[in-house]
C-alpha cells in the first residue's frame, strides 16, 4: 500500500495536497470534500495566498507539487484515462499531442457545412480560419466551427484557446481609430454578433448603453 505524503502548496499556503490526490487544510488538517464535475475532473475553489478564490483541478495541484517538469510540458495527463484518479502514480506531464492521443474517445461532433447567408462576407483570419460579418466562424474545409454557449458570450476554440466571437468580428470588420478596448452589443444581446450590432467603445459608453437598455451588467 502506498504511503500518503503531504506537501504544502506554495501558491496556496493554507492547504496541503497529497500524492493520493487528497486536499486538506494546512492548520486544521481537515480534509476538503472532492467531487468530479460533469466532465469527470475533480475541481475545487480555494483561496490563494492573496485570499483570492481560484478554481483548481486536483490533478494539476498534485502534478505541480510532486512531478518534476524539466521539459516545461503544458498539461498533466491521466495515464489510465480516469479523470477522477488523481494519484501521483497515475499522472504525468505531457504535450497537447500526447494528451489528445491518450484521451478517452468521445462521440464525434457533427460537422455543419457553411452555407452563405444573403450579403454574408467572409474574411480570412491570421490563424487560417474565416470570420463573417454575421458572426460565424468556419474552417478551410467550409465547415462551421461549433460555438460554446457556457456564458453570455459566444466563444470558439482555436488551437486550444478560446476566443469571443464578437471580438473576432470587430477586429476584422470594424475600424478602431481611437484604440478602444471594449466592444458594445448595441441591442444588448451578447449572442448577436453581427457586425451591424457591434461597435468599439469606452467602458463608460458600454455601461451607458447597458443602462439605457435596462440591462444589469
Amino acid at each position: 500500500m502506498v504511503a500518503e505524503i503531504w506537501k504544502q502548496m506554495s501558491n496556496f499556503e493554507n492547504y496541503e495536497i497529497s500524492n493520493l490526490g487528497n486536499l486538506r487544510n494546512f492548520k486544521t488538517k481537515k480534509h476538503l470534500s472532492l467531487k468530479p464535475n460533469k466532465y469527470g475532473y475533480i475541481t475545487i475553489s480555494i483561496a490563494d495566498n492573496n485570499r483570492k478564490r481560484k478554481s483548481c483541478r486536483i490533478h494539476r495541484l498534485v502534478g505541480k507539487a510532486f512531478l518534476p517538469n524539466p521539459d516545461n510540458l503544458p498539461t498533466i495527463d491521466h495515464i489510465n484515462r480516469n479523470r477522477a484518479d488523481n494519484r501521483l502514480e497515475n499522472l504525468r506531464w505531457a504535450s497537447y499531442k500526447e494528451q489528445a492521443k491518450n484521451s478517452v474517445p468521445t462521440k464525434p461532433r457533427k460537422q455543419i457545412e457553411a452555407i452563405d447567408m444573403e450579403n454574408e462576407e467572409w474574411r480570412k483570419m491570421t490563424n487560417g480560419l474565416y470570420v463573417s460579418n454575421y458572426g460565424r466562424i468556419k474552417d478551410t474545409n467550409n465547415m462551421l466551427r461549433v460555438l460554446s454557449n457556457n456564458s453570455n458570450y459566444h466563444r470558439v476554440k482555436i488551437n486550444c484557446k478560446k476566443y469571443t466571437v464578437h471580438k473576432l468580428v470587430a477586429e476584422y470588420f470594424l475600424k478602431n481609430p481611437n484604440n478602444y478596448k471594449y466592444i458594445c452589443h448595441i441591442d444588448g444581446n451578447k449572442k448577436n454578433n453581427k457586425v451591424s450590432n457591434l461597435k468599439w467603445a469606452t467602458k463608460s459608453e458600454c455601461m451607458k448603453n447597458a443602462m439605457d437598455l435596462g440591462i444589469d451588467k
